[in-house]
């Protein structure tokens, strides 16, 4: 791709984004931009640094967020290598299951031409977020976040870009230095949607300890500011690494505001939650484009969008009868779908392991009389970890900011299970 080819693709994008932001209602934007994809429900985020192959059969459409990485380091920021490119874009020209969305600047991508195929087949859109409606707090919040950065966190950045150009893992015109304005924006979002109380805690942070800033900014991006101003409405899948990295928590123990927001939600007979876990279950691992393709018509056959849709449906709707029976709906699918993994076929296929995959439900739609958050969940108490105290888990410092309801899905990519061994354990259940 040549900067003439890039420049005029940037262009485009900034007009369409600028007809964006001249629409007054936020479910006509959404519709605006939901109708330059090929969407199929339910629709979901890939999660980065991880395959790709065994997100892809669970949901319609993933959409995966294209980065200007160079060819070196392309697999291991997009979960697939560079040589699967042309069959993954015929793919998802076939079948919609597949979409891409440009992480950055279409001109940050000079000089990548493996990309080719997925900008002249695909036409990506650029990045779009909803539900920023007041500017100036966005642009007041901004103001905060490079005042505060000044003392630490851009030394910090610098010494990563820098060591990043010098591996060569960014595209010959990007520029890595941008992760300070996507932190920013996390930041400034974080305080237009109201969580003051997370935000004050990052801005803390960001002065005394700006790794721990970093790191959770990264988490609430994925929890909270992506799920929430996404304009797909999409699932946000999560790698389970994230969510047990324990850095970045001692940010939100700091405060006794906090803590005494902790007291007040524990006082409470029904606690609104960060997120509350509703299955925890095993599927086939594909290992390629190939066994992704076999699973895709196996989910597709178990009816498993369906049910998937009804579940991310009657979270956002805050139907709990209607949640209780497709929670389990989807459970038994997927214990159908595990159960006879054996019929799929082996050798090009190549579908002899499982993962572990929870579903979640985010907000008020996950409220119950006991916490059960989504990093409680995983059985890893952040704050007991870090700081020694005796509370439940992080995720109840947060959990009274979250008022919308929405799916997310944690992938145990580390967790992978021997077919047989496994099959024997589900059929004794």
């Amino acid at each position: 791709m040549d900067k003439e080819f890039l420049s005029d693709y940037a262009a485009k994008e900034r007009e369409e984004q600028e007809r964006l932001a001249k629409l007054s209602d936020i479910g006509a934007a959404k519709e605006r931009y939901k109708k330059r994809y090929r969407l199929i429900s339910p629709v979901a985020r890939n999660a980065e640094f991880e395959s790709l192959w065994p997100q892809i059969p669970m949901y319609g459409t993933v959409v995966i967020s294209l980065a200007p990485m160079s060819s070196g380091f392309f697999s291991l920021q997009h979960g697939f290598d560079i040589l699967s490119i042309d069959r993954l874009v015929d793919f998802a020209r076939d079948t919609g299951k597949v979409a891409f969305v440009l992480d950055e600047d279409p001109e940050e991508y000079c000089g990548l031409d493996f990309l080719d195929p997925i900008f002249i087949e695909l036409k990506p859109p650029g990045r779009y977020s909803v539900d920023i409606t007041n500017w100036q707090l966005y642009r007041d919040c901004a103001i905060e976040f490079d005042t505060l950065s000044r003392v630490k966190l851009y030394r910090l950045l610098a010494s990563l870009a820098h060591e990043a150009m010098i591996d060569g893992a960014f595209g010959t015109a990007s520029r890595p230095e941008k992760a300070s304005q996507w932190l920013a924006h996390v930041f400034a979002t974080l305080g237009v949607l109201g969580y003051d109380e997370l935000k004050q805690s990052i801005s803390d942070a960001l002065v005394n300890q700006p790794s721990d800033a970093f790191h959770l900014l990264c988490l609430l991006d994925k929890l909270i500011v992506g799920p929430r101003t996404d304009p797909l409405d999409a699932i946000w899948i999560v790698s389970s690494g994230e969510l047990q990295d324990p850095r970045g928590a001692s940010v939100l123990s700091a405060d006794a505001r906090l803590l005494e927001t902790l007291k007040h939600a524990r006082s409470q007979i029904h606690t609104p939650e960060i997120g509350k876990f509703l299955m925890t279950k095993l599927a086939p691992y594909p290992e390629g484009l190939e066994a992704c393709k076999v699973l895709c018509e196996k989910y597709s056959h178990y009816d498993l969008y369906e049910v998937m849709n009804s579940l991310d449906c009657a979270i956002r709707t805050e139907d709990r009868l209607g949640l209780d029976a497709s929670a389990k709906k989807v459970s038994e699918t997927l214990d159908r779908i595990w159960h006879d993994a054996d019929k799929f076929g082996t050798g090009t296929t190549s579908i002899r392991l499982g993962l572990s995959i929870a579903l979640a439900a985010i907000g008020t739609a996950a409220t119950g009389p006991t916490p059960a958050g989504v990093l409680a969940g995983l059985g890893y108490s952040v704050v007991d970890k870090i700081l020694e105290l005796k509370t439940d888990s992080i995720s109840e410092r947060i959990a009274k900011w979250l008022t919308p309801n929405y799916l997310v899905s944690v992938f145990d990519f580390k967790k992978m299970y021997g077919l047989k061994e496994t099959l024997d354990r589900v059929t004794r259940r």
